[in-house]
């Protein structure tokens, strides 16, 4: 209650609870209903002890309300609300700089330092403002939720500009293109989002067809609204239009959205679990590689610097392979 009622605190703990429960809502896995916020919100600010228990037993010591918060351990956790604000846990990751600060300022025995250090991450998230992060030479967004890091991206595409829904759409396109292994060549010049071909026999040229920019845009998925609410949407749409017509859609889920982004920004990912994010990504790749499948682009590591074309062409009649430079 006294950080709630702190001028500056108080404002930076309710912005901090707001952005955790949107996060939940945007990743779009459960359904938060009014009751089911209620009783989140009851459970992290004030417990499971009333003051009659806490005054009558002096040594009761509950969890903050940090940890209350994140921690998938808190006593008498329940409710899939709260179990979706774990998912988002900054104790999750790591800061070596921002812990190594954080473990000098926590008196704790050294058995107790992986504890006391996730604890002191998740209230540094609540508490510390961008003052406080310059203070120690350090981004304001050197802690942000675990797998959060591009919340802000997601929940702004409806409000930003064309030109920002444009680099925001390049950047996931080509997050989508760092999936298969490519030569940097398919990624020279601007021709348009490289997406690569896997032949049936193993070769050691690589193969790929090139999709122009213009033809993908990006689109918030929004609900049906009611007069006097505001909505938030839980996916985006990843939009290609067909040079012959018609559309392939990919709705984008949060955690899909990071990864891509993560992709882009030339991370590796691990080889696990990541099958049900990329379920439905693979059935969109291989359709538009399927729209016009006589033109292809390639390269061989005989000639490293080189990407040829190779495309069908109609003569006398007759339909000749040609390869040329591309």
């Amino acid at each position: 209650m006294h950080t709630l009622r702190h001028p500056d605190t108080g404002a930076l703990l309710r912005a901090r609870l707001a952005a955790a429960l949107q996060a939940c809502h945007l990743r779009g896995e459960v359904h938060i209903t009014a009751r089911e916020l209620r009783a989140a919100l009851v459970f992290i600010l004030f417990g499971v002890h009333d003051c009659h228990e806490l005054h009558a037993t002096l040594d009761l010591t509950p969890p903050r309300y940090w940890d209350r918060a994140f921690a998938a351990d808190s006593p008498q956790r329940q409710g899939e609300l709260l179990t979706e604000l774990a998912c988002f846990d900054p104790a999750l990751d790591s800061n070596p700089l921002l812990d190594r600060h954080l473990l000098r300022e926590i008196p704790h025995a050294p058995e107790e330092s992986a504890d006391a250090l996730a604890s002191a991450r998740r209230r540094a998230w609540f508490e510390w403002d961008a003052a406080r992060y310059a203070a120690v030479h350090l981004p304001a967004d050197a802690l942000p939720l675990f797998g959060g890091e591009h919340l802000d991206r997601f929940r702004r595409l409806p409000m930003m500009t064309e030109d920002e829904r444009a680099a925001l759409c390049r950047q996931l396109c080509l997050g989508i293109a760092r999936l298969e292994d490519l030569p940097d060549v398919a990624f020279a010049g601007d021709r348009g989002l490289p997406l690569r071909i896997q032949p049936r026999t193993p070769t050691e040229s690589a193969f790929w067809v090139v999709k122009p920019w213009q033809r993908f845009r990006l689109e918030a998925r929004l609900p049906h609204n009611t007069e006097g609410l505001e909505t938030l949407h839980t996916h985006l749409l990843l939009i290609y239009q067909y040079a012959a017509g018609g559309e392939e859609r990919l709705p984008l889920s949060l955690e899909l959205f990071h990864r891509l982004l993560a992709l882009s920004d030339g991370q590796q990912l691990a080889g696990i679990s990541q099958e049900g994010v990329f379920a439905h990504l693979e059935i969109f790749v291989q359709r538009l590689a399927q729209e016009d499948a006589r033109e292809l682009h390639g390269w061989h590591p005989g000639d490293e610097d080189m990407a040829f074309r190779v495309r069908v062409e109609a003569r006398d009649g007759r339909q000749i392979l040609v390869k040329e430079a591309a």
